[in-house]
Protein backbone atom coordinates (compact mmCIF):
# COMPACT_ATOMS: atom_id res chain seq x y z
CA UNK A 1 0.00 0.00 0.00
CA UNK A 2 3.07 2.40 0.84
CA UNK A 3 4.81 1.48 -2.44
CA UNK A 4 1.63 2.28 -4.31
CA UNK A 5 1.06 5.54 -2.53
CA UNK A 6 4.75 6.34 -3.14
CA UNK A 7 4.19 5.41 -6.68
CA UNK A 8 1.17 7.83 -7.29
CA UNK A 9 2.85 10.59 -5.45
CA UNK A 10 5.79 10.22 -8.39
CA UNK A 11 3.08 10.06 -10.92
CA UNK A 12 1.21 13.44 -9.99
CA UNK A 13 4.63 14.56 -9.75
CA UNK A 14 5.37 14.41 -13.01
CA UNK A 15 1.71 15.49 -14.43
CA UNK A 16 1.40 19.23 -14.83
CA UNK A 17 -0.32 21.97 -12.33
CA UNK A 18 -3.51 21.84 -14.38
CA UNK A 19 -4.02 18.68 -14.24
CA UNK A 20 -2.89 17.96 -10.42
CA UNK A 21 -5.43 21.06 -9.65
CA UNK A 22 -8.12 19.07 -11.06
CA UNK A 23 -7.17 15.81 -9.87
CA UNK A 24 -7.20 17.67 -6.40
CA UNK A 25 -10.61 19.58 -7.32
CA UNK A 26 -12.22 15.94 -8.18
CA UNK A 27 -10.94 14.37 -5.29
CA UNK A 28 -12.25 16.83 -3.03
CA UNK A 29 -15.74 17.37 -4.50
CA UNK A 30 -16.12 13.40 -5.03
CA UNK A 31 -15.64 13.25 -1.39
CA UNK A 32 -17.75 16.16 -0.44
CA UNK A 33 -20.59 14.99 -2.99
CA UNK A 34 -20.72 11.68 -2.35
CA UNK A 35 -21.10 12.05 1.66
CA UNK A 36 -23.52 14.78 1.13
CA UNK A 37 -25.39 12.45 -1.39
CA UNK A 38 -25.69 9.93 0.87
CA UNK A 39 -26.37 11.73 3.89
CA UNK A 40 -29.20 12.89 1.69
CA UNK A 41 -30.45 9.46 0.61
CA UNK A 42 -30.69 7.98 4.27
CA UNK A 43 -32.27 11.09 5.69
CA UNK A 44 -35.05 10.54 2.85
CA UNK A 45 -35.72 7.30 3.87
CA UNK A 46 -35.28 7.72 7.16
CA UNK A 47 -38.45 10.77 6.50
CA UNK A 48 -40.35 7.92 4.47
CA UNK A 49 -40.17 5.24 6.76
CA UNK A 50 -40.99 7.45 9.52
CA UNK A 51 -44.20 8.63 7.54
CA UNK A 52 -45.28 5.24 7.17
CA UNK A 53 -44.93 4.26 10.72
CA UNK A 54 -46.35 7.25 12.16
CA UNK A 55 -49.31 6.04 9.57
CA UNK A 56 -49.11 2.30 10.44
CA UNK A 57 -49.51 3.18 14.59
CA UNK A 58 -52.86 5.69 13.42
CA UNK A 59 -54.03 2.83 11.71
CA UNK A 60 -53.63 0.17 14.28
CA UNK A 61 -55.09 2.76 17.17
CA UNK A 62 -58.33 3.11 15.29
CA UNK A 63 -58.60 -0.65 14.50
CA UNK A 64 -57.98 -1.51 18.37
CA UNK A 65 -60.87 1.25 18.94
CA UNK A 66 -63.13 -0.68 16.99
CA UNK A 67 -61.94 -4.19 18.13
CA UNK A 68 -63.15 -2.73 21.85
CA UNK A 69 -66.93 -1.85 20.40
CA UNK A 70 -67.10 -5.26 18.35
CA UNK A 71 -66.64 -7.50 21.87
CA UNK A 72 -65.83 -11.43 21.20
CA UNK A 73 -67.95 -11.50 17.89
CA UNK A 74 -64.20 -10.15 16.16
CA UNK A 75 -65.09 -11.38 12.20
CA UNK A 76 -67.61 -8.71 12.15
CA UNK A 77 -64.44 -6.04 13.13
CA UNK A 78 -65.10 -3.34 10.08
CA UNK A 79 -61.46 -3.83 8.64
CA UNK A 80 -62.71 -1.88 5.49
CA UNK A 81 -62.09 1.03 7.25
CA UNK A 82 -58.06 0.20 8.03
CA UNK A 83 -57.04 3.18 6.07
CA UNK A 84 -57.16 4.41 1.97
CA UNK A 85 -55.90 3.23 -1.08
CA UNK A 86 -53.16 0.50 -0.61
CA UNK A 87 -53.76 -0.29 2.88
CA UNK A 88 -54.18 -3.32 4.07
CA UNK A 89 -55.98 -5.43 7.51
CA UNK A 90 -55.64 -8.68 9.20
CA UNK A 91 -57.00 -10.13 12.57
CA UNK A 92 -54.71 -13.55 13.11
CA UNK A 93 -55.30 -16.00 15.64
CA UNK A 94 -52.88 -17.58 17.93
CA UNK A 95 -51.22 -20.14 15.52
CA UNK A 96 -51.50 -17.91 12.40
CA UNK A 97 -54.71 -18.05 10.65
CA UNK A 98 -56.69 -15.73 9.41
CA UNK A 99 -59.80 -14.49 11.13
CA UNK A 100 -60.52 -11.70 9.02
CA UNK A 101 -58.84 -9.60 6.42
CA UNK A 102 -59.98 -6.23 4.73
CA UNK A 103 -61.20 -6.92 1.48
CA UNK A 104 -59.21 -7.88 -1.61
CA UNK A 105 -56.35 -9.55 0.66
CA UNK A 106 -58.08 -13.19 0.51
CA UNK A 107 -57.21 -15.49 3.20
CA UNK A 108 -53.36 -15.48 3.30
CA UNK A 109 -51.92 -14.32 6.26
CA UNK A 110 -49.77 -11.03 5.82
CA UNK A 111 -47.54 -12.20 8.42
CA UNK A 112 -45.57 -15.95 9.60
CA UNK A 113 -45.52 -16.81 13.49
CA UNK A 114 -41.93 -15.64 13.31
CA UNK A 115 -42.65 -12.36 11.30
CA UNK A 116 -45.77 -11.57 14.46
CA UNK A 117 -42.88 -11.30 17.22
CA UNK A 118 -40.88 -8.74 14.82
CA UNK A 119 -43.47 -6.77 13.86
CA UNK A 120 -45.30 -6.35 17.46
CA UNK A 121 -42.15 -3.99 18.14
CA UNK A 122 -41.99 -2.36 15.05
CA UNK A 123 -42.77 -2.53 11.64
CA UNK A 124 -41.45 -5.13 9.48
CA UNK A 125 -41.04 -5.40 5.09
CA UNK A 126 -42.60 -8.03 3.98
CA UNK A 127 -44.49 -8.88 0.58
CA UNK A 128 -44.13 -5.38 -0.94
CA UNK A 129 -45.74 -4.17 2.39
CA UNK A 130 -44.91 -2.76 5.65
CA UNK A 131 -46.63 -4.33 8.60
CA UNK A 132 -47.41 -4.23 12.14
CA UNK A 133 -48.99 -6.21 14.56
CA UNK A 134 -50.45 -5.46 17.24
CA UNK A 135 -52.47 -7.61 19.77
CA UNK A 136 -56.14 -7.42 21.05
CA UNK A 137 -56.82 -7.65 24.32
CA UNK A 138 -59.62 -10.11 25.19
CA UNK A 139 -58.79 -11.95 22.16
CA UNK A 140 -57.39 -15.25 23.42
CA UNK A 141 -53.83 -14.12 21.51
CA UNK A 142 -55.40 -12.52 18.29
CA UNK A 143 -53.53 -10.68 16.58
CA UNK A 144 -54.23 -7.38 14.42
CA UNK A 145 -51.94 -6.90 11.73
CA UNK A 146 -52.30 -3.38 9.89
CA UNK A 147 -49.98 -2.91 6.22
CA UNK A 148 -49.61 -0.54 3.38
CA UNK A 149 -47.88 -0.96 0.10
CA UNK A 150 -44.33 0.26 -0.25
CA UNK A 151 -44.52 0.98 -4.11
CA UNK A 152 -44.27 4.66 -3.62
CA UNK A 153 -41.69 4.83 -1.24
CA UNK A 154 -39.51 2.46 -3.25
CA UNK A 155 -40.25 4.49 -6.47
CA UNK A 156 -38.92 7.56 -4.66
CA UNK A 157 -36.23 6.15 -3.60
CA UNK A 158 -35.52 4.49 -6.54
CA UNK A 159 -35.79 8.55 -8.80
CA UNK A 160 -33.47 9.68 -5.95
CA UNK A 161 -30.81 7.39 -6.05
CA UNK A 162 -31.08 7.55 -9.88
CA UNK A 163 -30.41 11.26 -9.65
CA UNK A 164 -27.80 11.33 -6.38
CA UNK A 165 -25.19 8.11 -7.93
CA UNK A 166 -25.98 8.46 -11.19
CA UNK A 167 -26.29 12.00 -12.14
CA UNK A 168 -23.79 12.78 -9.80
CA UNK A 169 -21.01 11.74 -11.14
CA UNK A 170 -21.93 13.03 -14.66
CA UNK A 171 -22.24 16.59 -12.79
CA UNK A 172 -18.63 15.40 -10.94
CA UNK A 173 -16.89 15.25 -14.52
CA UNK A 174 -19.06 18.47 -15.93
CA UNK A 175 -17.36 20.39 -13.15
CA UNK A 176 -13.72 18.57 -13.32
CA UNK A 177 -13.72 19.53 -16.86
CA UNK A 178 -14.97 23.53 -15.87
CA UNK A 179 -12.26 23.28 -13.51
CA UNK A 180 -9.79 22.33 -16.07
CA UNK A 181 -10.54 24.92 -17.70
CA UNK A 182 -10.83 27.88 -15.04
CA UNK A 183 -7.02 26.32 -14.13
CA UNK A 184 -5.99 26.84 -17.73
CA UNK A 185 -7.77 30.75 -17.51
CA UNK A 186 -6.36 31.28 -14.03
CA UNK A 187 -2.70 29.78 -14.61
CA UNK A 188 -2.49 32.05 -18.50
CA UNK A 189 -0.68 34.75 -16.97
CA UNK A 190 2.23 32.90 -15.17
CA UNK A 191 2.33 30.85 -18.60
CA UNK A 192 2.75 34.83 -20.50
CA UNK A 193 5.36 35.46 -17.56
CA UNK A 194 7.58 32.20 -18.14
CA UNK A 195 7.44 32.79 -22.01
CA UNK A 196 8.26 36.41 -21.80
CA UNK A 197 11.15 35.47 -19.04
CA UNK A 198 12.39 32.54 -21.84
CA UNK A 199 12.74 35.62 -24.29
CA UNK A 200 15.09 37.53 -21.80
CA UNK A 201 18.65 37.79 -22.93
CA UNK A 202 21.85 39.36 -20.94
CA UNK A 203 21.55 42.48 -23.08
CA UNK A 204 18.34 43.66 -22.84
CA UNK A 205 17.59 46.16 -19.78
CA UNK A 206 14.38 47.45 -20.04
CA UNK A 207 12.59 44.24 -20.32
CA UNK A 208 9.78 43.30 -17.75
CA UNK A 209 7.02 40.53 -17.84
CA UNK A 210 3.65 41.12 -18.45
CA UNK A 211 2.14 41.80 -14.93
CA UNK A 212 -2.03 40.75 -14.73
CA UNK A 213 -4.62 43.65 -14.32
CA UNK A 214 -5.69 42.41 -11.08
CA UNK A 215 -4.85 42.93 -7.67
CA UNK A 216 -3.81 39.07 -6.73
CA UNK A 217 -1.14 37.07 -5.54
CA UNK A 218 0.01 36.54 -9.24
CA UNK A 219 -0.28 40.50 -10.18
CA UNK A 220 1.93 40.62 -7.03
CA UNK A 221 4.55 38.06 -8.21
CA UNK A 222 4.51 39.98 -11.60
CA UNK A 223 5.69 43.40 -9.88
CA UNK A 224 8.23 41.43 -7.66
CA UNK A 225 9.95 39.62 -10.20
CA UNK A 226 9.94 43.03 -12.49
CA UNK A 227 11.15 44.84 -9.21
CA UNK A 228 13.78 42.28 -9.40
CA UNK A 229 14.65 42.12 -12.80
CA UNK A 230 15.25 46.15 -12.75
CA UNK A 231 17.93 45.33 -9.97
CA UNK A 232 19.75 42.60 -11.57
CA UNK A 233 19.84 45.30 -14.69
CA UNK A 234 20.83 48.09 -12.48
CA UNK A 235 23.42 45.39 -10.94
CA UNK A 236 24.95 44.56 -14.60
CA UNK A 237 24.97 48.26 -16.09
CA UNK A 238 27.37 49.22 -12.94
CA UNK A 239 29.21 45.99 -13.43
CA UNK A 240 29.80 46.80 -16.95
CA UNK A 241 30.30 50.64 -16.21
CA UNK A 242 32.82 49.74 -13.53
CA UNK A 243 34.54 47.57 -15.84
CA UNK A 244 34.38 49.89 -18.71
CA UNK A 245 36.16 52.84 -16.61
CA UNK A 246 39.07 49.78 -14.88
CA UNK A 247 39.59 49.62 -18.67
CA UNK A 248 40.36 53.13 -19.03
CA UNK A 249 41.83 54.33 -15.71
CA UNK A 250 44.09 51.31 -16.42
CA UNK A 251 44.86 52.07 -20.20
CA UNK A 252 47.22 55.63 -19.53
CA UNK A 253 49.24 54.27 -16.72
CA UNK A 254 49.66 50.93 -18.81
CA UNK A 255 50.52 52.95 -21.76
CA UNK A 256 52.96 55.38 -19.99
CA UNK A 257 55.04 52.64 -18.26
CA UNK A 258 55.59 50.88 -21.79
CA UNK A 259 57.25 54.03 -22.93
CA UNK A 260 58.93 54.61 -20.30
CA UNK A 261 60.14 50.96 -20.33
CA UNK A 262 60.67 51.15 -24.61
CA UNK A 263 62.67 54.48 -23.55
CA UNK A 264 64.87 53.32 -20.74
CA UNK A 265 66.12 50.40 -23.43
CA UNK A 266 67.10 53.11 -25.94
CA UNK A 267 71.11 52.21 -26.65
CA UNK A 268 71.74 56.16 -26.17
CA UNK A 269 70.22 56.55 -22.67
CA UNK A 270 72.53 57.88 -20.03
CA UNK A 271 72.47 55.65 -16.61
CA UNK A 272 70.72 59.25 -15.14
CA UNK A 273 68.03 59.29 -17.62
CA UNK A 274 67.55 55.00 -17.69
CA UNK A 275 67.11 55.97 -13.98
CA UNK A 276 64.97 58.54 -14.29
CA UNK A 277 62.77 56.40 -16.51
CA UNK A 278 62.47 53.38 -14.06
CA UNK A 279 61.60 55.85 -11.69
CA UNK A 280 58.30 57.01 -13.68
CA UNK A 281 57.52 52.88 -14.43
CA UNK A 282 57.77 52.63 -11.08
CA UNK A 283 55.54 55.27 -9.84
CA UNK A 284 53.40 53.89 -12.78
CA UNK A 285 53.40 50.65 -11.46
CA UNK A 286 52.29 52.54 -7.76
CA UNK A 287 49.47 53.54 -9.37
CA UNK A 288 48.55 50.74 -10.95
CA UNK A 289 48.99 48.90 -7.49
CA UNK A 290 46.61 51.62 -6.14
CA UNK A 291 43.89 50.98 -8.93
CA UNK A 292 43.83 47.37 -8.89
CA UNK A 293 43.60 47.57 -4.86
CA UNK A 294 40.82 50.14 -5.20
CA UNK A 295 38.80 48.24 -8.09
CA UNK A 296 39.29 44.78 -5.80
CA UNK A 297 37.22 46.78 -2.70
CA UNK A 298 34.82 48.04 -4.93
CA UNK A 299 33.96 44.90 -6.25
CA UNK A 300 33.77 42.92 -2.82
CA UNK A 301 31.11 45.66 -1.59
CA UNK A 302 29.00 45.27 -4.68
CA UNK A 303 28.91 41.36 -3.59
CA UNK A 304 28.54 42.38 -0.36
CA UNK A 305 32.09 40.72 0.63
CA UNK A 306 34.14 42.95 1.92
CA UNK A 307 36.14 41.66 4.21
CA UNK A 308 35.97 43.47 7.99
CA UNK A 309 37.75 42.88 11.10
CA UNK A 310 36.50 44.56 14.07
CA UNK A 311 38.33 45.38 16.93
CA UNK A 312 38.39 48.04 19.73
CA UNK A 313 39.96 51.34 19.28
CA UNK A 314 39.71 55.01 19.76
CA UNK A 315 38.30 56.57 16.79
CA UNK A 316 39.66 60.11 17.91
CA UNK A 317 42.91 59.27 18.59
CA UNK A 318 43.04 57.63 15.41
CA UNK A 319 41.79 60.56 13.71
CA UNK A 320 44.37 62.71 15.33
CA UNK A 321 46.91 60.94 14.00
CA UNK A 322 45.53 60.62 10.09
CA UNK A 323 45.46 64.32 10.36
CA UNK A 324 49.03 64.56 11.81
CA UNK A 325 50.60 62.46 8.87
CA UNK A 326 48.34 64.62 6.29
CA UNK A 327 49.53 67.97 7.63
CA UNK A 328 53.05 67.33 7.31
CA UNK A 329 52.13 66.76 3.30
CA UNK A 330 49.82 69.79 3.41
CA UNK A 331 52.30 72.06 4.79
CA UNK A 332 54.81 71.66 2.02
CA UNK A 333 51.49 73.15 -0.46
CA UNK A 334 51.30 75.92 2.17
CA UNK A 335 48.06 74.53 3.73
CA UNK A 336 47.17 73.02 6.79
CA UNK A 337 45.26 69.55 8.53
CA UNK A 338 44.19 69.24 11.69
CA UNK A 339 41.93 67.80 14.02
CA UNK A 340 40.38 68.37 17.05
CA UNK A 341 40.73 67.38 20.14
CA UNK A 342 37.79 65.14 21.50
CA UNK A 343 37.37 62.89 23.73
CA UNK A 344 37.98 59.42 23.58
CA UNK A 345 35.58 57.37 21.56
CA UNK A 346 35.89 53.73 21.97
CA UNK A 347 34.13 51.73 18.85
CA UNK A 348 34.42 48.32 17.26
CA UNK A 349 36.13 48.84 13.98
CA UNK A 350 38.72 48.27 11.44
CA UNK A 351 41.40 49.60 11.92
CA UNK A 352 42.82 49.06 8.32
CA UNK A 353 39.76 50.07 6.50
CA UNK A 354 38.70 53.18 8.88
CA UNK A 355 42.34 54.80 8.24
CA UNK A 356 41.72 53.81 4.36
CA UNK A 357 38.42 55.66 4.41
CA UNK A 358 39.74 58.90 6.74
CA UNK A 359 42.43 58.68 4.21
CA UNK A 360 40.75 59.20 1.21
CA UNK A 361 38.04 61.99 2.45
CA UNK A 362 41.28 63.94 3.68
CA UNK A 363 43.25 63.34 0.26
CA UNK A 364 39.99 64.39 -1.88
CA UNK A 365 39.79 67.57 0.34
CA UNK A 366 43.51 68.38 -0.23
CA UNK A 367 43.58 67.04 -3.83
CA UNK A 368 40.04 69.39 -4.64
CA UNK A 369 39.58 71.77 -2.34
CA UNK A 370 41.45 74.73 -0.85
CA UNK A 371 42.52 76.40 2.15
CA UNK A 372 42.72 74.62 5.53
CA UNK A 373 41.23 71.02 6.12
CA UNK A 374 39.57 70.08 9.69
CA UNK A 375 38.58 66.55 10.77
CA UNK A 376 36.24 66.39 13.64
CA UNK A 377 34.69 63.02 15.23
CA UNK A 378 32.19 62.94 17.74
CA UNK A 379 29.05 60.58 18.70
CA UNK A 380 25.75 61.23 18.19
CA UNK A 381 22.47 59.00 19.31
CA UNK A 382 24.88 55.84 19.23
CA UNK A 383 27.15 56.24 16.01
CA UNK A 384 30.43 57.60 15.47
CA UNK A 385 31.25 60.43 13.58
CA UNK A 386 33.97 61.68 11.72
CA UNK A 387 33.69 64.88 9.46
CA UNK A 388 36.23 66.64 7.24
CA UNK A 389 35.67 69.75 6.23
CA UNK A 390 37.34 72.39 2.98
CA UNK A 391 37.31 75.82 2.12
CA UNK A 392 37.37 75.35 -1.48
CA UNK A 393 34.90 75.89 -4.10
CA UNK A 394 32.49 72.87 -2.94
CA UNK A 395 30.62 70.44 -4.99
CA UNK A 396 28.71 71.05 -8.52
CA UNK A 397 25.06 71.11 -7.30
CA UNK A 398 24.35 68.30 -9.75
CA UNK A 399 27.22 66.10 -8.94
CA UNK A 400 26.40 65.69 -5.20
CA UNK A 401 23.70 62.83 -6.04
CA UNK A 402 26.57 61.26 -7.64
CA UNK A 403 29.61 62.12 -5.73
CA UNK A 404 29.87 58.61 -4.22
CA UNK A 405 29.27 56.88 -7.43
CA UNK A 406 32.39 55.04 -9.16
CA UNK A 407 34.81 56.61 -11.12
CA UNK A 408 32.57 59.73 -10.68
CA UNK A 409 34.31 63.03 -10.84
CA UNK A 410 33.52 67.07 -10.69
CA UNK A 411 34.47 68.70 -13.80
CA UNK A 412 35.87 71.52 -13.83
CA UNK A 413 35.71 72.35 -10.28
CA UNK A 414 37.17 69.13 -8.38
CA UNK A 415 38.87 67.51 -11.70
CA UNK A 416 42.19 66.17 -11.71
CA UNK A 417 43.93 62.84 -11.86
CA UNK A 418 42.51 60.91 -9.34
CA UNK A 419 40.35 57.34 -10.98
CA UNK A 420 36.83 59.36 -9.03
CA UNK A 421 36.95 55.51 -6.60
CA UNK A 422 37.82 57.55 -3.86
CA UNK A 423 34.68 58.58 -1.77
CA UNK A 424 32.87 55.33 -3.67
CA UNK A 425 35.49 53.08 -1.27
CA UNK A 426 34.31 55.60 1.51
CA UNK A 427 30.87 54.65 1.13
CA UNK A 428 31.84 50.60 0.45
CA UNK A 429 33.67 50.85 3.69
CA UNK A 430 30.65 52.47 5.93
CA UNK A 431 28.50 50.13 4.42
CA UNK A 432 30.40 47.11 5.04
CA UNK A 433 30.18 48.60 8.89
CA UNK A 434 26.76 49.04 8.69
CA UNK A 435 27.10 52.53 8.60
CA UNK A 436 26.83 55.64 6.07
CA UNK A 437 28.67 58.43 4.17
CA UNK A 438 27.32 61.78 2.99
CA UNK A 439 28.24 64.66 1.15
CA UNK A 440 27.32 68.66 1.07
CA UNK A 441 28.68 72.39 0.01
CA UNK A 442 29.03 74.29 3.56
CA UNK A 443 27.35 77.17 3.81
CA UNK A 444 30.16 79.20 4.04
CA UNK A 445 31.79 78.12 0.96
CA UNK A 446 33.75 74.41 0.85
CA UNK A 447 32.62 70.48 0.76
CA UNK A 448 31.91 68.91 4.34
CA UNK A 449 31.97 65.33 4.04
CA UNK A 450 31.66 62.66 6.63
CA UNK A 451 30.87 59.01 7.55
CA UNK A 452 28.71 57.65 10.38
CA UNK A 453 29.62 54.21 11.69
CA UNK A 454 27.63 52.15 14.53
CA UNK A 455 29.64 52.41 17.50
CA UNK A 456 29.00 48.43 18.21
CA UNK A 457 28.59 45.72 15.56
CA UNK A 458 25.46 44.05 14.49
CA UNK A 459 23.87 41.22 16.73
CA UNK A 460 26.03 38.18 15.12
CA UNK A 461 28.60 40.42 13.62
CA UNK A 462 31.64 38.97 14.03
CA UNK A 463 33.86 40.89 16.49
CA UNK A 464 37.54 39.24 15.50
CA UNK A 465 39.77 39.36 18.37
CA UNK A 466 39.04 42.42 20.86
CA UNK A 467 41.84 44.58 21.70
CA UNK A 468 42.13 48.20 22.38
CA UNK A 469 44.23 49.66 19.03
CA UNK A 470 45.18 52.77 17.66
CA UNK A 471 46.14 53.75 14.06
Amino acid sequence: MRRLAERAAVWLGRRSLRLRLTLAFAGAAAVLLGSLALALYVSFESGLDGGIDRSLHASVAALTSFAHEAGPDLARLPLARAGGSGSAAQILDSRGRVLDSAPGLGHAALLTQSQIKAALRAPVHAGGRALLASRLKDANGDVLVVGVLLGQRNHALTVLGDLLFIGGPIMLLLACAAAYWLAARALAPVERMRRRAAEISGGERDVRLPVPDSSDVLSRLGETLNEMLGRIADAVARERALVSHASHELRTPLAVLKLELELALGADRSREEMAAALSSAIEEVDRLTRLASDLLVIASAEQGQLPVRRVELDVARSVRTIAERFDRIARTQGRSVTAGAGEELIAALDPDRLEQAVDNMVANALRHGAGAVELESCERAGQIEIHVFDDGGGFPEDFLPHAFEPFTRAEPARSGEATGLGLSIVLAIAEAHGGSAGAENRPSGGAHVWVTLPRAPAEGADLGVSKYATA
